[in-house]
């Protein structure tokens, strides 16, 4: 056994003079808020003499809030730069208390090197009491240090935590009804997961397994957080070390920083759109594989009896039905992607990667790719429809995605690759929801977000990206909301077997550059059973602009005979019209389809 040696002592990677600066900039400025509040309100009532109205009075009193709402800002503010001091002061005095430390170490080190240097007899310098008892004093005092910094740090964050603002009166953001704001997130502009990604990438390793091991919680919130993709793409590249920014997602192009947060925290990286998908599929496989792991062992201690009530659980029987429910998909996820691609190599034209992964959430989403979608010129993203889960859909799924992907594949010229996302990233209807337009909205803003991500990804290794996006069923009507949101990055859509969409023309959406098509087998029954009972959705290939493609029998340009879908569910059978005609418009040669 060795000494205690320096490197067992932690590090402190907070300047304390940097905290103290923020501090009392926070004082400096928090004092001028309810002024500056208190001048707004006199301006704003000086109106009372020029403006008469009826809903004046209602006007006038708009501000009346904003002088109480002043003081409460004032308030946290203050309590913001208390904690920072109390947690510079804190770190000033274990800085001390480290530096002597080292010191105390370095003198253990020469006592153990003297004793070796005159110890002819070969021994061992443990066999000597006084170094001995001094190696364990030293072990004791810098086991308490790491316990003292930990314990500074989380009060520091707890006392941060713990400041609200009363927002009474006021609308802020979506919730009118707010009634505290958080500053982590206002104090970075609106998203604190990459200044906070950038501030844990920074850490020596020790200290974020620490973090990582108690902020599970919040490192599931950060599971698909809402940031542009491009400016993940532009943050993961700036923890780089130059080495792979030619091609930011080459396997071995990783820096220490982007290896480490991938390690330590993949629960913050596997959903993120615009990070290489290779890095997101490793983040992803180690999420599921932990899950699992914490599952199957909850479900066995109850099961054994041996397990203890976490706080605020109801029962263990309620915990039991959780677990269980959380699992069961999870296998299934597991079985169906396979292997990973391995260490230093690139995704094979068909390898299976988890490019999605939410577990905060049960039943599971995710979202699985065909192929290298970092480097394949055009890539197809194909959502499902009602009754779509990880568990039922995956495998099905997958075969679906193939079809497409071979098909795509066909029609490219040159270099070019396809790849395919088989995307179960949202809450698909029920028989009881699929007529309300709820699914469809918030599903839209999620595959929105993986479209701008598949762009983003593109843009980083400095070449276009294909993007199609192909959807089936309550799907199209998911597709239609993404288009509304902007900049989806999309370059072409196709629907088949859409029970309807809610737009009446290409105005009330964002049409993709390449246009939309669409197609409806004449013995879809169930597609126009979902139509009718909607009662106000419109049939994609109703609207003026759209361009119809055919799913009956068919003969293709070259003599080859081309099969009609039959019902609902078999657009994409290898052999049909459609999934002919789906080939050429994800390859970007819409013209080509037989009509």
């Amino acid at each position: 056994m060795s000494c205690v040696s320096a490197g067992d002592v932690p590090e402190i990677t907070v300047d304390e003079a940097e905290l103290r600066a923020v501090a009392m900039t926070l004082d400096a400025r928090s004092g001028s808020t309810p002024d500056a509040a208190a001048s707004a309100l006199d301006e704003w009532r000086r109106l009372s003499s020029s403006y008469e109205a009826p809903e004046s009075q209602a006007a006038l009193s708009a501000m009346e809030p904003v002088t109480a709402a002043s003081a409460s800002v004032e308030s946290a503010v203050g309590q913001a730069s208390s904690a920072l001091q109390t947690f510079a002061a804190a770190v000033e005095s274990l800085r001390a208390t480290r530096n002597q430390l080292l010191q105390d170490v370095a003198a253990l080190d020469a006592d153990v090197q003297s004793a070796a240097a005159a110890d002819d007899d070969g021994g061992h310098w443990s066999d000597d009491p006084t170094l001995a008892d001094a190696d364990g004093d030293l072990r004791r005092r810098v086991s308490a240090f790491a316990e003292a910094l930990e314990q500074a740090e989380q009060d520091c964050v707890r006392a941060l935590d713990g400041i609200s603002v009363s927002t009474a009166g006021l609308s802020l953001g979506a919730d009118p009804g707010a009634g505290g704001v958080d500053w982590a997130l206002v104090s970075s502009g609106g998203s604190f997961d990459l200044p906070l990604l950038s501030a844990l990438a920074a850490l020596p390793p020790a200290q974020l397994r620490r973090w990582a091991s108690r902020n599970d919680e919040l490192l599931l919130q950060m599971m698909n957080h809402d940031t542009d993709p491009a400016a993940v793409a532009a943050w993961w590249a700036s923890l780089g070390d130059g080495t792979g920014a030619a091609d930011p997602a080459a396997p071995d192009s990783l820096s220490d920083s982007q290896r480490t947060l991938l390690r330590w925290v993949p629960e913050a990286l596997g959903d993120r759109e615009g990070l290489p998908y290779t890095v997101r599929d490793t983040a992803n496989r180690a999420v599921l594989a932990s899950t699992i792991d914490d599952l199957e062992s909850t479900i066995e201690a109850i099961e054994s009896g041996s397990y203890v009530l976490p706080e605020g659980s109801s029962s263990a029987a309620s915990d039991y039905a959780t677990a269980t429910a959380a699992l069961a998909p999870l296998l299934v996820l597991r079985d169906k992607v396979g292997r990973g691609t391995p260490e230093g190599t690139r995704p094979t034209p068909f390898q299976r990667q988890l490019v999605n992964l939410d577990t905060s959430v049960v039943p599971p989403l995710a979202a699985v790719a065909l192929g290298d979608v970092d480097r394949a010129s055009h890539v197809s993203v194909m959502v499902s429809g009602m009754f779509s889960s990880v568990e039922e859909s995956t495998g099905g799924a997958l075969a679906d995605g193939r079809a497409v992907q071979q098909s795509t594949q066909s029609r490219l010229r040159g270099d070019d690759t396809a790849a395919t996302i088989v995307w179960l990233d949202y809450d698909s209807p029920n028989a009881a929801t699929v007529n309300l337009p709820f699914h469809a909205q918030v599903g839209g803003e999620r595959l929105a977000d993986a479209t701008r991500g598949v762009d983003a990804v593109g843009d980083a290794r400095g070449s276009e990206t294909y993007v199609s996006v192909l959807a089936h069923s309550y799907g199209s009507t998911t597709l239609v909301e993404a288009l509304k949101e902007p900049d989806t990055g999309v370059d072409v859509a196709a629907t088949y077997g859409s029970p309807g969409v809610y737009a009446d023309s290409l105005d009330d959406f964002e049409a993709p550059r390449d246009g939309v098509y669409a197609t409806l087998s004449p013995t879809d029954v169930l597609a126009r059973t979902g139509w009718a009972l909607s009662g106000v959705r419109v049939f994609p290939t109703d609207i003026d602009g759209v361009t119809s493609f055919s799913s009956g029998d068919e003969t293709a340009p070259g003599g080859q005979s081309l099969d009609a879908s039959s019902g609902h569910s078999d657009y994409l059978r290898p052999g049909t019209t459609s999934v002919y005609n789906l080939g050429y418009i994800a390859a970007g040669h819409g013209d080509e389809v037989i009509r």
